[in-house]
Parts: structure tokens; C-alpha cells; sequence
């Protein structure tokens, strides 16, 4: 005969019932934060736009100074639309430099892709233009390679601004889930000293009465 599988009482394994529940209320990861209160996801993040802002500046400025010349040198439509370019461009890295920038929300991420397309437009405009009038291969493949390196710059400024836009919600969120916290344990605590008070001063009119129970009975004796 095949013996009946012994069932466990409900009472039985607690020690792994308590274990399921720790695992079930594990708090989630703590968020380590600086000396100045600012998380430090939060300053690596906003280090790496500033290190990208710095090198977008410096890119912008050569290719305006290059547009500039080129005003002299080659077809002047090219020279404007490129001042317009990479002015617009220079000003950008100027808002990655500033703390503004991890607060922008859509507005920054559309400033920045819009920003990087017009530049890589602009090589591409200067790859045909320079094949149409025999600039040569060389000029032809230098213009496509920079329009690459703009539209992977594009893609790079975009994942770092989205990245710093995240951690800079997700810190606004955990600052006002404190605030809540706080407030909580405020009104918790106010509470708690009304009921003491109320407890206290219920007690101190019992023994009033008392004391004056026991005065009239010492007085009709």
C-alpha cells in the first residue's frame, strides 16, 4: 500500500513563513547621497552632461569659426545656414553646462536632437555640394564621416539627457515622499502629546475630586 502523503500542519515552518515575509517587505535599494545632500547618481549623471557640454562647445565654435571662412571661400548660403548651425549648437552646450538642462523635460531633449540633425544636415548639404563641383573623394568622405559622428552624437546627448531627466524625477519623488514622511510623523506626534495632555489632565481632575471627597468627609466628621 502506497502511504498517504503526510500533510504540514499550517503551524509547522514558521521560520520560513517569517523568511517569506521579509523577502515579501524588503525595502527597496538606498539611494547613496553626497556630503551636500545631492544623490550620487544624480552628480555623475550631471558631470557626464557637463563633460558633453564642454566638448559640443568646443566642436560648435571650430565649425563656426569654419563657416565664418567659408563665407569667403565657397558658396555663402553654406556659410550662413553653417553659422546658424553650429551657433545654435554652441548655445546648447552653454545649456548643458548649467543645471537647467536636467530639468527641461521634452523641451531640452527636442532642443538637443534638433541641434545635432541641423549639424549633420549641414555636412550633408557640404558632401553633395562638394561632389557636385569636383571637390574631390576625399572632401566627400570627411563631409559623410562627420554627418555620422552627428548623428551619433545626436543619439549620445539624448541617452545622457534622458538618464539625468530620470534620476532628477525620481530624487523630486523620493524629496516629497520624505516631506510626506516627516509630516506624518508630525501629526503622529502632535497626536500622541494631545492624548498624553488629555490623559493628564483627566487624571490630575480625578485626584481633584478625590481631594475634595476626602475634605468634605474629614469636614462632616
Amino acid at each position: 500500500d502506497n502511504p498517504e502523503p503526510r500533510r504540514e500542519s499550517p503551524c509547522q515552518n514558521p521560520k520560513s513563513k517569517m523568511q517569506e515575509e521579509e523577502i515579501m517587505v524588503l525595502p527597496p535599494p538606498k539611494v547613496r547621497y553626497m556630503s551636500n545632500g545631492m544623490p550620487v547618481d544624480l552628480y555623475v549623471a550631471v558631470q557626464k552632461l557637463r563633460i558633453y557640454g564642454v566638448i559640443l562647445l568646443a566642436a560648435s565654435l571650430f565649425f563656426l569659426g569654419w563657416s565664418i571662412i567659408s563665407y569667403f571661400i565657397a558658396e555663402p548660403l553654406m556659410a550662413f545656414y553653417g553659422m546658424g548651425s553650429f551657433g545654435c549648437s554652441a548655445l546648447t552646450a552653454i545649456f548643458f553646462l548649467t543645471n537647467r538642462i536636467a530639468t527641461s523635460g521634452w523641451k531640452g531633449r527636442l532642443n538637443v536632437v534638433c541641434t545635432h540633425l541641423a549639424n549633420s544636415g549641414y555636412f550633408a548639404v557640404a558632401a553633395l555640394y562638394g561632389h557636385n563641383v569636383s571637390y574631390g573623394r576625399g572632401w566627400t568622405i570627411t563631409a559623410g564621416i562627420l554627418f555620422g559622428c552627428w548623428i551619433l552624437a545626436a543619439a549620445i546627448s539624448y541617452n545622457i539627457l534622458c538618464q539625468a531627466q530620470r534620476i532628477m524625477d525620481r530624487s523630486e519623488d523620493d524629496g516629497e515622499d520624505a516631506l510626506e514622511d516627516i509630516e506624518r510623523d508630525l501629526r503622529e506626534s502632535d497626536l500622541r502629546v494631545r492624548q498624553s495632555s488629555s490623559t493628564m489632565s483627566g487624571s490630575a481632575l480625578q485626584q481633584q475630586q478625590n481631594m475634595r471627597i476626602e475634605s468634605l468627609s474629614f469636614g462632616d466628621v
